[in-house]
């Protein structure tokens, strides 16, 4: 969740034309990683080394949650490490929090609106959305063995985001 000073570099350079088309995309292979764990790859270590899969893919679904409530206005969740937004079933997890998020920062008056703290333009927070996936979507993949080459394009633009 972006929490920081806003860069006015980053919130320049963010394709606010495509910034939408490109979160769907990356969610979507978002989905599909989460969907391709397995129940005994949970307890895997990743990366990310507070987190095992299991831990991974709760803190991916609180971003989920989290950026589709700052999106309509509702308050955030509790970012607690003790709540488990995984329950019994990951993949259902999953793909509820995806909807939730697809359908806030999908809506078109999404990118004309204010955002904040920071005050933050509706683009940048989708842009948030998507380094957040696809940081820990390399480290979901990593630790699950699958590959970690998440849409190219977007991930090449995102980084040259995160860089300035």
């Amino acid at each position: 969740m972006y929490r920081g000073p806003l860069n006015p570099e980053a919130v320049r350079i963010v394709r606010t034309d495509t910034v939408q088309e490109s979160f769907i995309r990356v969610l979507s292979a978002m989905e599909a990683l989460v969907a391709a764990v397995r129940p005994e790859q949970l307890g895997e270590r990743t990366p990310c080394v507070d987190f095992d899969v299991r831990a991974l893919i709760n803190h991916m679904i609180f971003e989920n949650l989290a950026h589709a409530a700052l999106a309509v206005g509702n308050p955030i969740p509790s970012p607690d490490a003790t709540t488990d937004y995984v329950g019994s079933d990951h993949r259902a997890a999953y793909h509820t929090s995806a909807l939730a998020v697809r359908a806030a920062l999908s809506r078109p008056e999404m990118l004309e609106q204010r955002y904040g703290p920071p005050d933050a333009p509706g683009s940048m927070i989708v842009q948030q959305a998507i380094i957040e996936l696809l940081a820990h979507g390399w480290d979901l993949a990593t630790a699950t063995g699958q590959p970690t080459n998440l849409v190219p394009d977007v991930a090449e633009h995102t980084l040259s985001v995160v860089r300035v």
